[in-house]
C-alpha cells in the first residue's frame, strides 16, 4: 500500500496523520529526494531511510499530530547531532493530512490511476501550505524532486529552510515493461527477485510443461508467439532471453533489436555467443548502433557464479543500474541540484 492509498484509508476512518517527505537532500543521505512516509497516532508507512533521523522524524511528525500543527519545514545535518556518519544534510517537509485534504488526495488518486505522468506542486508562503495535483504534458517517464523561490527561481541551497518555496514533484506512475523470455532454473530465479522491483512484468515460455508457473506471483505465459510477444511490446520496454533454445534466442534478439525502442536487451551467454549473435544480426541488416546496446552475456557485474540464483542476482542489478542511469541523467535535465 502507498502512502497515498494508505492516507486516504486513515482520512476515511476519521485520523488524522502526517506526510513526511524529504524535499532536498546535500551529499550523503539513507533516501532521496522524494522518499516519504505518513505516520499516525501509532502506526506508519513507508520509510525516509530508517535510522535515528527517522526515529527523530516520527517522534516530530506525533507531537505535531498532539500539538494540531499545520506543518513544519526542518534541515537535519546527519551527523552527530542525529548520531548519524552519512555527513550530508536533508531538507524535510512535514504535513497535517486530515479530513480538509480529501479533495487533493482525490485527486492523486486519480491520478496514479489514469496512468500518465503528473506533478504535485507544494506551495509554502505566509505561514500556509497549498498543495495541487497538476498533469504534466511535457514530459515522459522518471520522477524528480525540484526546489524552486518564489519568484519561480532554482532555489539556492543556502537559503533559509523556513523561507517560502515551491516544491515540484514530478510522478510518472507507470512502471517500466520487462518482458522475460524462458521459465527455466534462471528464468525462474529472475522472476523471484524482479517481483520485488519496480517493473511490471510479463512472462512466456512456449513450452507447455511450464503451463501453470507461479513464481512470487508472477505467471508464465505459455499460449503467446514469442514473437507476437515482441511485437506488441509496449515502446521503451525492457527484455531479457534466457530460453531452451539458441535458435529462439536468435529470432527473439532479432526481433527486439530491429524494433529499435526497448531500453534495454539482454540474452545469456557467453561471448562466443555474442560474436555469433553479432555476425547474424549485421548480415540481417540490423544496425550496428542496436547490436551495440545487446548486453550478452547478462550478470557481467564481476560476479563469477553461474549459479542461477547468483546470475538472478547479477541480472536484476544490471536493470537497476540501467534505471538509475536513466533517472541521473533526467535529473540533471530539469532539476536544479540542491
Amino acid at each position: 500500500m502507498t502512502c497515498w492509498e494508505c492516507a486516504l484509508e486513515r482520512v476515511a476512518a476519521g485520523e488524522a496523520c502526517v506526510l513526511v517527505t524529504i524535499c532536498a537532500v546535500q551529499g550523503s543521505s539513507p533516501r532521496e529526494a522524494g522518499a516519504r512516509m505518513l505516520v499516525w497516532a501509532n502506526g506508519q508507512n513507508g520509510t525516509v531511510g530508517g535510522g535515528n533521523l527517522e526515529y527523530i522524524l516520527t517522534g516530530q511528525a506525533r507531537r505535531m499530530l498532539a500539538a494540531g500543527e499545520a506543518f513544519a519545514v526542518q534541515e537535519y545535518p546527519l551527523g552527530p547531532l542525529l548520531s548519524q556518519c552519512c555527513g550530508g544534510r536533508v531538507r524535510v517537509l512535514l504535513e497535517r493530512v486530515d479530513a480538509d485534504r480529501a479533495h487533493f488526495l482525490d485527486a492523486l488518486r486519480m491520478a496514479e490511476t489514469s496512468g500518465r505522468p503528473y506533478l504535485i506542486e507544494t506551495s509554502v508562503a505566509g505561514g500556509e501550505i497549498r498543495k495541487c495535483v497538476l498533469e504534466d504534458r511535457e514530459r515522459q517517464g522518471g520522477n524528480t524532486v525540484s526546489l524552486f523561490d518564489k519568484l519561480g527561481l532554482p532555489l539556492d541551497p543556502k537559503a533559509p529552510c523556513h523561507a517560502d518555496f515551491v516544491m515540484m514533484e514530478a510522478v510518472d506512475p507507470q512502471k517500466p515493461h520487462l518482458v522475460l523470455f524462458g521459465a527455466g532454473h534462471v528464468g525462474r530465479a529472475v522472476a523471484r527477485i524482479v517481483s520485488t522491483l519496480p517493473f511490471a512484468t510479463a512472462w512466456y515460455d512456449g513450452r507447455e510443461e511450464y503451463r501453470g508457473t507461479n513464481v512470487a506471483g508472477l505467471h508464465v505465459e505459455t499460449s503467446a508467439d514469442p514473437a507476437e510477444a515482441v511485437a506488441c511490446a509496449q515502446a521503451g520496454s525492457f527484455f531479457l532471453v534466457f530460453t531452451h533454445n539458441h535458435t529462439l534466442d536468435y529470432a527473439l534478439v532479432h526481433a527486439i533489436l530491429a524494433r529499435g525502442d526497448f531500453r534495454y536487451c539482454g540474452v545469456i551467454g557467453s561471448k562466443t555467443k555474442r560474436v555469433r549473435f553479432e555476425q547474424r544480426l549485421r548480415t540481417d541488416g540490423i544496425a550496428p548502433g542496436a547490436i551495440a546496446r545487446l548486453d550478452c552475456p547478462i550478470g557481467k557485474i564481476g560476479l563469477n557464479s553461474k549459479s542461477p540464483e547468483i546470475i538472478a542476482v547479477a541480472v536484476a542489478a544490471e536493470l537497476l543500474l540501467a534505471l538509475e542511469t536513466e533517472q541521473t541523467e533526467l535529473t540533471r535535465k530539469v532539476a536544479y541540484e540542491y
